[in-house]
Parts: structure tokens; sequence; C-alpha cells
């Protein structure tokens, strides 16, 4: 496994790039994400609630939230 691995990485070096992108992207994000609520949890102002829920509400912020964590989440099978 490991060896098709290397061999795909010396072919398709472009790979690896893309791959290390997505997981910079979900390492930053959901931290980045979680900060900006708690920011807005804290303010005593309601208008910066309001700018967040739209943020967070808008298609392209809820699509890239799902590619994220559908492409660079490992899914582990709960236990029954």
């Amino acid at each position: 496994m490991a060896q098709t691995i290397l061999d795909l990485a010396t072919q398709y070096p472009w790979v690896l790039t893309v791959l290390a992108a997505i997981g910079i992207l979900r390492v930053a994000f959901k931290p980045l994400c979680a900060i900006a609520q708690a920011v807005v949890d804290v303010t005593v102002t309601t208008k910066d609630n309001e700018v967040w829920a739209k943020i967070r509400g808008h298609w392209a912020f809820k699509g890239f939230e799902k590619i994220l964590d559908l492409v660079a989440s490992i899914k582990i099978p709960k236990k029954k």
C-alpha cells in the first residue's frame, strides 16, 4: 500500500499538493469557525450574531463546509 502511494506521488506530484491543501484547510477552517463563534457569543451586541448567522447560512459557506468535511474527514463507524 505504501509503495503504491509513493509510486502515485512520484507520477502525479500535484495530487500531493491538492491533498496537502485540503488537509491544511481542514485543520485551519474548523478552529477558525469555532473562534469566530466564540467571539460572536461573547460580545454584547447582536449585530455580529446576525452577520455570523448570515455567513453560516450562505450556500457557498455551507457547500464549502460540506465538501471539506466530506473530503478531509476520516469517518470512523460507531460501535454498536
